[in-house]
């Protein structure tokens, strides 16, 4: 893979990638069943999670938001002349994410269901969440990030969260961020429970990054795997 200078986080695994130089080449070790897809940090992408394969402008919306300042504005219509844009935008560290619609609310469903997946908060919390100044019900919930759910009735929506810890808290400490991700790649590994466990426990309890590869290289796990854990390492140093 080669990827230009900048901050990336992989769509499906949700790894950080920081490249210093004008530009790196590396391999992406991925299973058979994933790819490696790499978001420019600081964008944001929304996706319908209406089910089936339908064409209508979807009820259900999913916007992954990546970094702490970004914006992009989605366009809907109705196959002719009536046109919407909707522009969602986070800001103030990645910790506002608001969303406002203009043109014709025809072509949009009366009330979507939103889902923003705050990608950078691996931990945080809603503070609040409105639309037009009044206060709406939403949901949180953690799966590796901040996710916060609620209908948007096609106003100015505003959802305020708070971050308890980052992606780029954890990318600080690189042997601290590889204890972190590695248990994900030990439960694909092939053995018993036992081992893997077994290799947890030391890989956890490694004090240097010089004794986590050691006990790392040393291992049952196929090479492959092992590649898969060093690159926690070498995606935060370049």
């Amino acid at each position: 893979v080669n990827l230009p200078a900048g901050r990336y986080i992989d769509l499906f695994t949700r790894q950080a990638y920081v490249v210093s130089d004008e530009f790196k080449q590396f391999k992406a070790y991925r299973g058979l069943g994933s790819i490696p897809v790499f978001v420019k940090y600081n964008s944001i992408i929304p996706l319908s999670e209406d089910k089936g394969n339908g064409c209508d402008n979807p009820e259900n919306l999913r916007v992954l938001v990546y970094g702490d300042n970004a914006r992009f504005t989605m366009i809907e219509d109705n196959g002719n002349t009536a046109r919407l844009e909707t522009t969602y935008a986070v800001e103030n560290g990645g910790t506002e994410f608001t969303v406002i619609s203009s043109g014709d609310r025809s072509v949009s469903p009366s009330k979507r269901r939103i889902t923003v997946e705050f990608m950078n908060i691996v931990d945080g919390a809603c503070v609040s969440c409105a639309e037009n100044g009044e206060k709406v019900d939403f949901t949180v919930t953690h799966n590796r990030c901040l996710k916060v759910a609620f209908d948007y009735l096609g106003g100015a929506a505003k959802v305020v969260v708070k971050a308890n810890e980052k992606i780029s808290d954890l990318t600080a400490d690189s042997l601290g961020y590889a204890k972190s991700r590695m248990l994900s790649v030990i439960e694909r590994c092939e053995g018993n429970n036992i081992e893997k466990e077994n290799l947890f426990k030391a890989l956890r309890d490694a004090g240097t990054e010089e004794e986590f590869i050691k006990i790392l290289d040393d291992s049952f796990i196929k090479n492959v795997r092992k590649e898969q854990i060093k690159e926690f390492f070498n995606i935060i140093k370049w």
